[in-house]
């Protein structure tokens, strides 16, 4: 996992270096950006996917819910869900949080999963991993 999180960290630095960040890109932009960094950086058997639908459902199957995983990485090993975020106030870093857990919990997989809030915009991205 600390190498994918190194290999996700220098693609973000690639980005943010690549989209100057006082011209207020949209966060599409930063994950159309940010996809194409990670396909040319890690091997070809890893999955990566861009707005990855998932539903929420209760414990008896009841779906009562929606949302989309904006960029998901599965390696042979496990799943890492990546949440991005642009031009957005950190305080806001909890909310995010929240979110992206809420896509790992209801992601459905046999592996190990975890997620990431990432944060790009006003100053070098910041990556939060999460358990």
């Amino acid at each position: 996992m600390d190498r994918l999180v190194t290999t996700i960290q220098t693609c973000c630095d690639i980005v943010d270096s690549e989209l100057e960040r006082d011209l207020h890109y949209t966060e599409n932009n930063y994950q159309n950006a940010l996809l194409h960094t990670l396909r040319n950086k890690f091997p070809s058997n890893y999955i990566l996917g861009r707005e990855v639908p998932l539903v929420y459902k209760l414990s008896d199957g009841f779906i009562f819910g929606a949302g989309r995983i904006d960029i998901l990485v599965e390696t042979p090993e496990f799943v890492l869900i990546l949440e991005l975020k642009a031009n957005v106030d950190c305080k806001y870093l909890k909310k995010f949080s929240s979110q992206t857990l809420r896509y790992v919990k209801h992601y459905n997989t046999d592996k190990p999963k975890r997620g990431m809030c990432i944060i790009f915009g006003s100053c070098s991205p910041i990556l939060k991993l999460l358990p």
